[in-house]
């Protein structure tokens, strides 16, 4: 690795390529755990939209790009990263700029998921947890999921937690 010397003005672009490299492999290592958590231990499906014919899952797999959306923050971008073993889906996600971050966790029928979310920021010098449930709708390439709100679980001078959430995200 290169030592850059604070004056440089690559200083703050190799951080941030430092910091991504690193958050990637933690999203990765994250879904590989929360799969452990849904019972299964087949590799991830190959991202080719839902499954066809009765019986089959929404292909939820992959890396999506969108806007997390609710009434008491501001909307943001973000990307997920899913892994999914038959119906069970587990992922990680995090907010450009990268304040926010949470991961998903449920299962997928046909056309949609439902399970749970969770989001954490840092607030006032603390940092905030909350999670709630999540469901919608998957398609070959876009997904739109909502959630009445989230409910705040850890942290200090945590407020306002998002409500009315609205996720929309188009396939990588």
């Amino acid at each position: 690795m290169r030592i850059v010397p604070l004056g440089d003005p690559t200083h703050g672009v190799t951080r941030f390529r430092r910091l991504r490299v690193l958050w990637m492999g933690a999203a990765v290592a994250a879904a590989l755990v929360f799969q452990a958590g849904c019972g299964s231990s087949s590799a991830s499906s190959t991202p080719t939209g839902p499954a066809p014919g009765p019986g089959g899952f929404a292909n939820v797999a992959g890396t999506w790009t969108g806007t997390f959306q609710s009434s008491r923050l501001a909307a943001r971008t973000i990307t997920l990263t899913a892994v999914q073993g038959g119906n069970c889906v587990d992922g990680a996600w995090l907010s450009t700029p990268a304040e926010w971050s949470g991961a998903i966790s449920g299962f997928a029928d046909a056309t949609s998921f439902s399970g749970q979310i969770s989001f954490e920021r840092t607030e006032s010098g603390g940092r905030c947890v909350a999670i709630g449930d999540v469901s919608g709708e998957v398609g070959a390439d876009t997904l739109q999921w909502t959630s009445s709100g989230l409910t705040l679980t850890g942290g200090k001078n945590c407020t306002d937690p998002p409500q009315a959430l609205v996720i929309t995200l188009r396939r990588q």
